[in-house]
């Protein structure tokens, strides 16, 4: 006669399997209960001395933003993230063809550890982006011919208008207008020249740009005519024609898929109501118009005709 299997393992053997399968069913259920994360965190800490941090990194900011908030969470030092995210050899094997990793570290909720390698930090976040944008190309199938003309890096492309878009609306609807906008003003052929004239684009070159330029030393978040107009600022839209050098910022989904699927309407100008939406034009007439009626206190000179 044949011994049962618990008699084999003995009553101690399996009373530690069932101590251990009910340890595993436990550790599944806190596992998925988002809840119960920080009581996770609490027993990481305890058992193996490492302290479990979350951060968040809301759509539209910048690297620089990124790793200041990156440091107030005690997870790594801003100055050593900076150092990664314009390390060639890693954005290389990230697949970011570019100077930066700007436009590239997916806004959204993390958890690290802190002490984490800045470098895990910035592959975890571009590994997110490439998740997103994926799924976004699936979507949209024809979403980057609309750039192949004007980079030969369309999804780069894509993502400079994605990022501009991010910075100039605040209602969801609106994007999708915006993305269609500015790529009117890129590959409409009567609309020349193609100057795309954001505002945001010009702050950006004031703050990221090293040194900054002569006109942006005194920048102090309001932008001048003098801003306006200064070619050392290579990021300026009102001088410069096409697409900034780079993304100004790390757009979330919504601008992404607005930028992959514009909106085709016969606006080719925008302003700020101060409301958190825009007025739209069709002409330049209009627009200075209504930049006259919603910007009056500010120092935006008016647009000349293309």
């Amino acid at each position: 006669m044949t011994d049962s299997p618990i008699k084999k393992i003995g009553a101690f053997g399996f009373f530690s399997f069932c101590i251990l399968v009910i340890v595993i069913a436990l550790t599944l259920f806190f596992l998925f209960v988002p809840q119960h994360w920080a009581f996770i965190r609490k027993l990481i800490r305890y058992f193996t001395g490492l302290d479990v941090r979350n951060v968040t990194i809301p759509e539209g900011y910048n690297r620089f933003q990124v790793a200041a908030r990156l440091e107030a969470a005690g997870i790594v030092r801003a100055e050593d993230f900076l150092i990664i995210t314009q390390e060639p050899s890693l954005l290389r094997e990230s697949k970011i063809e570019e100077d930066t990793a700007e436009g590239y570290l997916f806004p959204d909720t993390y958890q690290f550890y802190v002490g984490t390698s800045p470098m895990v930090i910035l592959k975890t976040m571009v590994k997110n982006f490439e998740k997103k944008f994926a799924r976004l190309k699936n979507r949209y199938p024809y979403g980057l011919s609309y750039y192949r003309s004007l980079s030969i890096n369309p999804r780069h492309a894509a993502v400079i208008v994605a990022s501009m878009v991010e910075k100039e609306v605040s209602r969801q609807s609106e994007a999708p207008i915006v993305a269609g906008i500015f790529l009117k003003r890129l590959l409409d052929p009567t609309f020349s020249p193609h100057l795309l004239q954001s505002d945001p684009t010009v702050v950006y070159g004031c703050t990221a740009l090293d040194p900054p330029p002569s006109s942006c030393r005194r920048f102090d978040g309001r932008l001048t005519r003098e801003q306006l107009r200064d070619t050392e600022n290579t990021y300026n839209t009102y001088i410069y024609a096409g697409l900034p050098p780079g993304p100004i910022c790390n757009p979330g989904i919504t601008a992404l898929e607005a930028a992959l699927n514009p909106a085709a309407t016969q606006y080719y100008y925008f302003v700020a109501r101060g409301d958190g939406t825009h007025h739209f034009s069709v002409t330049i007439e209009e627009h200075n118009l209504a930049v006259k009626k919603y910007r009056q206190d500010e120092e935006t000179p008016p647009l000349e005709a293309p």
